[in-house]
């Protein structure tokens, strides 16, 4: 498969998980909507036992700076979840994800002053614009 049909599939699943989450938030709290997806990957553990432990060993010796970087990126993931759950619970699935949709550009701010690295190119730069047009439009009516 090409890599862009696996972030399609990813959309879809996506698609699915906010109006879910969503529905979740009615009788939940944010927090508990994180924590219960997580207790169905703790049971599945056993099922990548060597590859979790073969990473284990892969992360201890692997340089400060990439030990920070996995470190960082669970306390991130908590943090962008929840917030994302809680723009849910105070608005909808649609508005909140349609925000949420901004991230990339994040990705390329922080890329770029963090790790040095530069993806652009110009349509993905006119995209960018557009998203973040779009993105503008809906605060400033729905604000």
């Amino acid at each position: 498969m090409h890599w862009w049909m696996y972030a399609v599939g990813a959309a879809m699943i996506w698609g699915l998980h906010y109006p879910l989450v969503s529905r979740a938030l009615q009788v939940t709290s944010p927090i508990t909507v994180y924590v219960l997806p997580n207790i169905i990957l703790l049971l599945c553990i056993p099922f990548f036992y060597k590859t979790i432990v073969n990473d284990y060993y892969s992360i201890l010796k692997s340089t400060w700076d990439i030990k920070l970087s996995i470190f960082l990126m669970m306390f991130t993931s908590i943090i962008a979840s929840i917030g994302v759950y809680k723009a849910i619970h105070l608005s909808n699935a649609t508005l909140a994800s349609l925000i949420e949709i901004t991230y990339p550009l994040f990705v390329v701010i922080f890329s770029f002053f963090i790790f040095h690295e530069n993806h652009l190119s110009w349509p993905v730069v006119i995209g960018g614009i557009l998203v973040t047009v779009g993105t503008g439009i809906i605060i400033y009516f729905n604000g």
